[in-house]
């Protein structure tokens, strides 16, 4: 740039102001503006004064140009300036205002700069105060920024490797979309936003090369080794590859980098969690000695002062950690001591390097257990369990966890009890917006925390609390997190459905919890403070909190509940037994071990045995249920297994093959439910469902609809049918015309119990396939599945080849009991065990999906306006030259069909064979010795075909059986004809199409005539469909033809005498004949413009 005079920032200063005063001109050339140095220490005396510099340079500068202002924010956003929130506020407000520029959508690398910029600075704020709002902004513009870019979409577009030449600064958009992609998979969990990031840097790597991009690429190939290895630990290690490519592009970075590179310490870092990462699923430890040897570089060469020594010094100790040797825990102790010293309490890593010490202390008080070190293990999780700053809730649960497990082996009951509600508190706070269903298992599956309530109930138990607060502990923790997060969406479903004003805050609230900020405190606050206002509304006094003692009893109402239990802290298995006026507890000798059986093996008859004898047959007669009077109904129950107990059949227990056989099975009928609160959730449903009378009809008239013909009577057709309704006592809401308004006729069919539509529709075939299908839908969603319709799709999913895989799809993640889990599990002749699947499944919107697809929608009730068709005239490739000779391979026929054969094919009589002809039938008829053995309504149609009187039940003979064949070959022949016919007038008009525009086109109206002529149409009209016999002209079809071939075929087919006969007058017949051929005929459907 040698056109380019750098200015002193005191030279710079003068000019300027004299510029702005008028008292100097601009010169010709440009002048660069040294902006670090203006800057300097970054006071907000310095920041304001160098924005009023460069807004007076944008003055004097093309409007459609990057600016100096533009040059400002993008310095203020890679220096270390920005962390301060004024600057960044400013950054802000400068980078929308030049956004919003009206010049700015006329040039579209002008365009990407600058919502890059804005994308980048709002990325920065969502990181310091976690707003939400900020981050969905940041993507839409990093999307808005590489649609106006050509280098960022050819990059996206072309296949990875493709090299972009000359790269200009607008590829940067790529990195900060990916940037912000991996910011939402970190808020959310969802791993389509994480695939999406690497897929991008993938690409942006690979095609910009050039020295004057190595410092770029390093910081790219850095974050993409992140974001792959977060794939990897997300995947649990499935497989190896993505953790290979992660260390392999972390060293590739490193080695880009020279020593003095700042960013060097946290590449450092970067490659040593990577192969940490491997050590752990590999326990290969040359990785992990590497690792920490890469940490120890990072933390010789990290200023102590330096912010990025925090994180350095947390995965050196986490490494140590990770080595497990007495001297290692040691001094990651020291280490995360020391550096918990320093960092302040609002520091993102605080509450992680609080967890850490945690788990530190554990260990080494494992090695010799001592009071103090017992006190400082509760001390540091306690900061981390109460630590509202933590962004990862499950991380606190991790911590709540540790606390519940060591004072439970302290045998310190209320300390453990005390811990386990605060714990189980923060369950609503977990976030599950965006997460798919695979996604949220890997979250919630953690060891540390499965298990938890059942700990937490052995806990309460030994600290004397009562059955109610035991009850409370497993219903919010249901065993394990991963169910309890997943059936908190009832509690959710129903705020939306009563206030959805406070569902969307809530979840918005939820999604924020998860951010690491400064403002995550008062998130938390606001938080708590509407989880406190959502509960002073009626029927939400328990919102995502365990059922009240009284509604507990409730439960209990229609049966007992028997809720088991089982933990290494209590002996034996704990039964809480749930009746209408009270709650025991009862505690059987029994252990886990006893229980323990491979999951195919439990239905033997032994360990059936064993477990009426232990489990099952003490817990009814507790009940005081027996065996039944003779015909007395057998009463209810409802058990409720926690954890490991929860894949155990009690409804199958028994002794049911010994002499006297006794059972669960004999003396009372069983259910299965996850928890109180869904029992009573779907008992409750049937309350602000829309209920249905009996004698109420909605009827729908309309004569005028705009763009269709006018229907005279559809007025009096529906004042008919009401004054028939009236004389059966039927209430009759009429909607006619203007009236019929879409949201009140779906209101009326909530709860109408007849629909009847007087409406005119452009095709109807059986009538209003549009709004027939719209009615079933509504049907369906409006009420629930039967439960033969759920019986239905559930034999369908066992006949499949996968049923395993088929019944994963069919329950689409909805959490059932442990006995309906798996398929193989279930048996449809068990009637009990099918109603029980029904009461989970009827209202699933996966399960109404599934029925409707496979069985209330038939697949004939797609309709396309047009089709291409191919038929057995397309066989050969015929030629509108005499010259040319047909060519027939593969083809044989019969006599009695030979007339149906195409015109284009002749079937060749070998003299050799004419002896064959009809010798079946000639030595059927004289053959003496032959004996019939027909079906009864088969013999009734040959005696039919007798003539005269002699219609008895005589015996059959040969030539009855001659006659009988002759007339239903005649009769297929019959039925083929009007098929025959529109295929082949159909060939040659597509034929004659080709012939006539194909190889010569003249133009667009030459290929739009030949499109008309190959496309058929296939919503026909009612009339017709059914309509008089005017509907084909094959005199008038043979005038167009242009070939003379093709005319002889369409005379020939003319000849057969069909005109005389009607049969191909009305579409019906080909439509039906048609459509029974698909199968063998080739079809191509395609959707008109």
């Amino acid at each position: 740039m040698d056109n380019v005079e750098y200015l002193s920032s005191a030279d710079l200063l003068l000019y300027l102001q004299n510029v702005c005063e008028d008292q100097e001109d601009i010169p010709a050339h440009d002048k660069e503006l040294d902006i670090a140095t203006l800057v300097g220490d970054g006071t907000p005396q310095e920041i304001q004064y160098v924005i009023d510099l460069c807004k007076c340079i944008d003055e004097f500068e093309e409007e459609e140009q990057i600016k100096a202002t533009d040059r400002l924010i993008a310095y203020l956003l890679n220096s270390p300036i920005i962390d301060d929130a004024e600057v960044l506020e400013q950054a802000i407000e400068l980078s929308a205002t030049l956004y919003r520029n009206q010049s700015v959508a006329r040039d579209g690398n002008l365009l990407t700069h600058r919502e890059n910029n804005y994308a980048k600075a709002l990325g920065h704020r969502y990181w310091q105060q976690g707003i939400r709002e900020d981050l969905d902004e940041s993507i839409r513009l990093s999307e808005e920024a590489v649609a106006a870019s050509p280098q960022a979409m050819f990059i996206l577009s072309s296949p990875i490797g493709t090299i972009q030449q000359q790269p200009g600064l607008e590829v940067h958009a790529l990195s900060t979309l990916a940037a912000r992609l991996d910011e939402l998979f970190q808020l959310t969990g969802s791993l389509e936003s994480l695939n999406h990031s690497i897929n991008i840097m993938e690409r942006l790597v690979t095609a910009v090369h050039g020295p004057d991009w190595e410092d770029s690429r390093t910081e790219w190939l850095g974050n993409l080794a992140a974001s792959i290895q977060r794939r990897y630990e997300q995947n649990e290690g499935d497989t190896s590859e993505d953790i290979d490519r992660a260390i392999q592009i972390s060293r590739e970075a490193l080695q880009m980098m020279n020593g003095n590179d700042a960013r060097r310490s946290l590449m450092l870092c970067t490659l040593a969690n990577a192969l940490g990462g491997r050590a752990f699923a590999t326990d290969q430890t040359d990785n992990l000695d590497e690792a920490v040897r890469l940490l120890r570089e990072a933390h010789d060469i990290t200023p102590t002062k330096d912010a990025r020594n925090i994180e350095v010094c947390y995965n050196l100790a986490l490494r140590l950690f990770q080595r497990h040797a007495a001297s290692d825990v040691k001094e990651a102790i020291s280490i995360a001591e020391s550096t918990l010293e320093y960092t302040h309490n609002n520091h993102p890593i605080r509450p992680h390097l609080q967890n850490l010490l945690g788990a530190l202390y554990y260990q080494q008080y494992t090695k010799g257990v001592s009071k103090e070190g017992a006190l400082k293990i509760l001390e540091i999780s306690w900061e981390a369990l109460r630590n509202s700053h933590y962004p990862s809730v499950l991380y606190r649960l991790q911590a709540g966890r540790r606390i519940l497990r060591l004072c439970c082996e302290m045998q310190n009951w209320l300390a453990a009890y005390e811990a386990a509600i605060a714990t189980i508190e923060l369950i609503p706070k977990l976030s599950m917006r965006e997460i798919r269903n695979s996604d949220r298992q890997r979250l919630l599956s953690k060891d540390d925390v499965a298990g938890f309530s059942s700990d937490a109930a052995a806990a309460a138990l030994n600290a004397g609390k009562s059955g109610f607060e035991v009850i409370r502990l497993l219903e919010m923790g249901r065993g394990s997190l991963a169910s309890s997060v997943a059936e908190l969406r009832t509690d959710l479903t129903s705020l939306q459905r009563e206030y959805p004003n406070m569902a969307e805050q809530f979840i918005k609230l939820r999604d924020q919890l998860q951010i690491s900020s400064p403002g995550q405190h008062h998130v938390s606050q606001g938080f708590d403070a509407l989880l406190s206002v959502i509960r002073q509304k009626p029927g939400f006094e328990d919102f995502l909190m365990p059922p009240g003692d009284q509604k507990i009893l409730d439960a209990a109402a229609d049966g007992p509940i028997i809720m088991l239990n089982q933990s290494e802290y209590r002996s034996g298995v704990d039964a809480i037994l749930i009746e209408r006026d009270n709650i025991r507890i009862m505690n059987l000798r029994v252990s886990l071990q006893d229980m323990n059986m491979p999951l195919g093996r439990l239905q033997d008859n032994d360990f059936l045995e064993r477990l009426w004898g232990s489990v099952a047959k003490p817990i009814l007669e507790g009940l005081g249920i027996g065996l039944p009077s003779p015909g007395a109904p057998l009463p209810r129950i409802w058990w409720i297994p926690t954890g490991a107990l929860s894949r155990l059949p009690f409804h199958a227990a028994g002794c049911h093959f010994a002499s006297f056989a006794d059972s669960v099975i004999d003396r009372a009928v069983s259910s299965y439910s996850s928890s109180i609160k869904a029992l009573l959730e779907t008992r409750a449903r049937s309350s602000w469902l829309p209920q249905q009378s009996k004698d109420n009809a909605v009827l729908i008239g309309m004569s005028n609809t705009p763009g269709c013909s006018t229907l005279h009577y559809a007025i009096k057709e529906v004042q008919k049918i009401a004054n028939l309704f009236a004389t059966y006592g039927f209430t009759s809401t009429v909607l006619s015309n203007g009236r019929a308004q879409k949201q009140s006729i779906l209101q009326l069919l909530k709860t109408c119990a007849m629909f009847h539509f007087a409406v005119p529709s452009p095709t109807a075939e059986y009538g209003h396939p549009d709004t027939a299908l719209i009615s079933t839908y509504l049907a369906f969603y409006q009420t629930d599945l039967t439960k033969p319709q759920v019986v239905q799709c559930l034999q369908r999913v066992i006949r499949s080849d996968d049923p395993s895989m088929q019944y994963e799809r069919l329950i689409h993640g909805y959490k059932l009991p442990a006995h309906l889990e798996h398929w193989n599990y279930l048996t449809v002749d068990d009637d009990a065990q099918m109603e029980d699947l029904c009461v989970h499944l009827r209202f699933d919107t996966s399960v109404g999906h599934y029925f409707l697809n496979n069985f209330a929608l038939q697949a004939h009730a797609k309709q396309f306006e047009v089709k291409m068709q191919a038929s057995g005239w397309d066989i050969l490739l015929v030629s509108n030259n005499a010259m040319s000779k047909n060519l027939t391979t593969g083809f044989s026929g019969t006599n009695d069909n030979k007339t149906m054969l195409p015109q284009t094919i002749k079937q060749e009589d070998l003299p050799s064979l004419l002896q064959t002809n009809a010798m079946r039938l000639r030595q059927l008829g004289s053959t003496q010795s032959v004996c019939f053995i027909v079906p009864p309504e088969v013999q009734r149609n040959i005696l039919d075909l007798r003539t005269g009187n002699d219609q008895t039940r005589s015996p059959v003979t040969s030539s009855d059986v001659v006659y009988w064949l002759l007339e239903h070959s005649c009769k297929a022949n019959d039925t083929m004809v009007p098929l025959h016919t529109s295929q082949g007038f159909h060939f040659c008009r597509r034929t004659n199409a080709l012939w006539k525009y194909f190889n010569h086109p003249k133009g667009a109206k030459d290929k739009l005539q030949l499109l008309d002529a190959i496309q058929q149409r296939e919503d026909w009209t009612l009339e017709q469909l059914y309509g008089p016999n005017k509907f084909f002209s094959a005199e008038e079809t043979i005038s167009q033809l242009d070939f003379e071939c093709l005319k002889s075929f369409a005379t020939s087919i003319c000849q057969q005498k069909l005109e005389q006969s009607g049969d191909y007058s009305s579409a019906t017949k080909w439509s039906y004949s048609e459509r029974s051929s698909l199968s063998s005929s080739s079809c191509v459907r395609t959707r008109s413009p």
